[in-house]
C-alpha cells in the first residue's frame, strides 16, 4: 500500500521540460528513490514506501519522459548522464541540502553518476540489485533461467500483435521476464508489482522498450567501475541469498565501491523485497535512517550514564 505524498508538483528542468515530483512524508533524513531504467518510481514508492517513510522525507521523482512526467519528443535521446543532471535540478528547485540514495536496479549506474558529480550532496547510498554497468554484461544475464514456455508465450503474444494493440496487457502477462530489468524466472511472486508499471497510457507503454535502449545504451559512454572507485560515502549492496546473477552483480558492485557492506536478503531475484519485507525493510531503515541511529546512541550513552555509580 503506498503512503499519501505530502506535496505532488511539476518541476521545471534546466532545459524547461517538467518532471513529476512527489514528496512522502517530513522527517529529518532525506531519502531519493532513483528506479531501475526506464520504469516509474511508484515501482519504488509502492514496494518500499509505506514501510520507509516514518520520520523521513522521500523524495519520488519520475525521471523525464516516464511515469508522470512530461513525454519526451524523442525518447532515442534519453541518457542516465542527463537523469543525473536532471536529479540535480529538482534538487535545487527543492531547497534540499544533503540526502541519502536509494536504488534499484539501473538506477544505480545514474546514482553512481551523480555522486561523481556532487559528491557534497550524498550521504550514502543504498543499491538494491544493482544490474550491470556495460551491456556485453546484459546480454550474459538475459540468457540465465528463462523458462522455455514464457519465451514461446512472449513471442506468440509478439506474432499476434498484443504489444500494439493492448500494451497494458502485454506488459502484464510478461511483466516478470521480458518487461523486468533483467529476466526472472518466475512471475507468480511479483506479479504484484505489475499494476506499479502497467498503468501508463498505451504510447507511453508502447515507448518504453525504446526508452530501456536508449538508456543502456548510454553505459557505453560512461566508465561506472572507475566512478565507484572514486565514492567515498558508505553505500549498502542488497543482494538475494538465493544465488544467481544478481548475487554476482552485487558483490561486483560491493568489491568497486571503497566504503561499501553487503547483505544478503530471502528474497526474489531482481525484487529483493518481495515477500522478505520484514528483512528488507529492516536492513534499509537501519542504513539509511540516520537520525534514528543517533536517537539509539544517544539512548545508549544515556543509560550507560544513569548505571554508573556517582
Amino acid at each position: 500500500m503506498s503512503p499519501s505524498p505530502a506535496r505532488d508538483t511539476l518541476i521545471a528542468l534546466s532545459d524547461a521540460r517538467r518532471v513529476r515530483v512527489r514528496i512522502y512524508g517530513t522527517g529529518p533524513d532525506t531519502i531519493w528513490l532513483i528506479p531501475s531504467a526506464p520504469y516509474p518510481v511508484r515501482v519504488l514508492v509502492d514496494g518500499l514506501g509505506a514501510a520507509l517513510v516514518s520520520g523521513t522525507t522521500l523524495v519520488a521523482m519520475d525521471a523525464r519522459g516516464r511515469g508522470d512526467s512530461e513525454s519526451e519528443p524523442d525518447n532515442r535521446r534519453l541518457r542516465l548522464q542527463r537523469d543525473a543532471d536532471d536529479i540535480e535540478d529538482v534538487r535545487q528547485a527543492l531547497r534540499i541540502g544533503r540526502f541519502a540514495m536509494l536504488t534499484h536496479g539501473f538506477g544505480a549506474a545514474t546514482a553512481a553518476y551523480y555522486a561523481s558529480q556532487h559528491p557534497g550532496h550524498l550521504t550514502r547510498i543504498a543499491l538494491l540489485t544493482p544490474g550491470p554497468w556495460d551491456r556485453p554484461r546484459i546480454a550474459d544475464l538475459a540468457r540465465v533461467g528463462t523458462p522455455a514456455p514464457l519465451v514461446e508465450r512472449f513471442y506468440r503474444d509478439g506474432r499476434a500483435g498484443l504489444a500494439n494493440r493492448d500494451p497494458a496487457a502485454y506488459c502484464t502477462a510478461h511483466w516478470g521476464w521480458y518487461s523486468s530489468p533483467i529476466v526472472v524466472a518466475d512471475t507468480s511472486s511479483i506479479e504484484g508489482l505489475a499494476s506499479s508499471v502497467c498503468w501508463l497510457p498505451p504510447e507511453r507503454q508502447r515507448a518504453m522498450e525504446e526508452m530501456q535502449a536508449s538508456l543502456l545504451q548510454s553505459l557505453d559512454t560512461v566508465d561506472v567501475r572507475r566512478l565507484l572507485a572514486t565514492a567515498t560515502l558508505p553505500s549498502l549492496v542488497l543482494v538475494p541469498a538465493a544465488g544467481g546473477p544478481f548475487l554476482v552483480l552485487g558483490k561486483e558492485w560491493h568489491e568497486a565501491l571503497p566504503q561499501s557492506r553487503i547483505e544478503t536478503v530471502p528474497g526474489y531475484a531482481v525484487f529483493p523485497w518481495v515477500g522478505t519485507e520484514d528483512s528488507t525493510f529492516r536492513l534499509l531503515r537501519a542504513f539509511l535512517v540516520t537520525s534514528e541511529s543517533r536517537d539509539r546512541s544517544n539512548r545508549s550513552a544515556a543509560s550507560a550514564d544513569s548505571s554508573r555509580p556517582h
